[in-house]
């Protein structure tokens, strides 16, 4: 079987780069799989390590009907190659649809989050509607995100098929538990969704109570100058500028190690606009090492935590309750490191091989 994967970019720094290069290495790992990759982004060596050759159309979501043709026809031997072509990002969907309606392929579509919405309201909605109609089957990476599509396309419901996401590529040895040190962690950078605002307003009030703690916010900053704006404002106000690391991009080694050594992650998303968080792939990354993580309901975030066993789900900008339970592991090492083994045991028993057999399930159901 060959699968032509589609994406926009295939590093490890956000997670479209890391689902579509995990997805391919999990699906070249079976037998009878063999597996292309092409994507739009080839601005890194990771990039042009991963990828077999270069797309354009997917480089924005008002997609120009002059770069899906130069696309299909440069390529065409390629999309012919494939028995089954895998949109890995919204993004890819118009283009994999017209390269799956001309050559006869069966089509697979992965949606996230934001952007499975959102391009249903842009000016090609068009095309996306037509993807998801062409569609065999449609990949979530979670309950929410399918619910919030299928309120929009109930036609489509039954075809929408929820895979959760995963940390591990394959088996390997458990990451040992790590000590905490006096900083919650929050990754992915000065952006509304990710709720960095409730997390340092959480953090004020543990500080204002005496507790010796610190946060550290790891990631690159938001396009949305304003919003960081506000938030610098809000802790130089606040005057705890001394208790606040933002940190900017790192490398995954000192990311690993700012998390590990975490009192617990902290991602407490927030639904703005038409953005919401899809899944939280940090939270599963926290997991992994034995770190207990918090975050929100009425997002993806519930199915990466189970509430209470693996960390805790609070209702969204809930400053309050985030300080409480940030206390609570403050004050209890005993709880912090419960509930992160318990996270981790999560993480094990859900692997990128489980995907993959889902998604060779998916692309031979019916007999097809």
């Amino acid at each position: 079987m060959n699968i032509l994967i589609v994406g926009t970019r295939a590093d490890q720094r956000d997670g479209w780069g890391k689902y579509c290069s995990m997805l391919r290495m999990a699906l070249s790992q079976r037998a009878n799989i063999e597996t292309k990759l092409a994507i739009s982004n080839l601005s890194s060596k990771t990039d042009l390590e991963n990828s077999d050759f270069q797309i354009r159309s997917n480089r924005r979501l008002n997609v120009r009907r002059r770069d899906l043709i130069v696309d299909l026809l440069r390529n065409w031997h390629r999309w012919r190659a494939a028995d089954i072509i895998v949109a890995a990002d919204e993004l890819s969907a118009p283009v994999c649809a017209f390269a799956s309606i001309l050559f006869k392929k069966r089509l697979m579509l992965v949606i996230h989050g934001t952007y499975a919405i959102r391009c249903l309201d842009c000016k090609k909605s068009k095309l996306y509607r037509q993807a998801y109609s062409a569609a065999a089957s449609i990949i979530s990476v979670s309950n929410y995100t399918k619910a919030r599509l299928s309120a929009r396309l109930p036609q489509i419901s039954e075809k929408v098929h929820v895979v959760p996401l995963a940390a591990l590529p394959s088996p390997i040895s458990r990451p040992t538990q790590q000590l905490a040190e006096n900083h919650f962690c929050v990754v992915g950078g000065l952006k509304p969704r990710k709720g960095v605002m409730s997390a340092i307003k959480s953090l004020e009030i543990l500080i204002r109570k005496g507790q010796d703690v610190r946060l550290v916010v790891v990631g690159e900053q938001s396009h949305n100058d304003s919003y960081v704006k506000k938030v610098m404002d809000y802790v130089a106000n606040a005057d705890i500028s001394d208790h606040i690391t933002f940190s900017g991009f790192v490398s995954e080694d000192e990311k690993n190690h700012i998390v590990a050594t975490s009192i617990a992650n902290l991602l407490p998303s927030e639904n703005v606009g038409d953005a919401f968080e899809g899944f939280g792939f940090v939270h599963l990354e926290a997991g992994l090492l034995a770190v207990p993580t918090i975050g929100s309901l009425n997002c993806g975030n519930e199915d990466a935590i189970r509430n209470g066993k693996t960390g805790f789900l609070l209702e969204q900008g809930d400053v309050q309750g985030l300080a409480k339970r940030m206390d609570d592991f403050v004050t209890d090492n005993e709880l912090r490191n419960r509930i992160g083994l318990l996270a981790q045991d999560f993480v094990f028993g859900w692997t990128w091989q489980d995907i993959a057999s889902e998604f060779e399930r998916l692309a031979t159901i019916d007999g097809k």
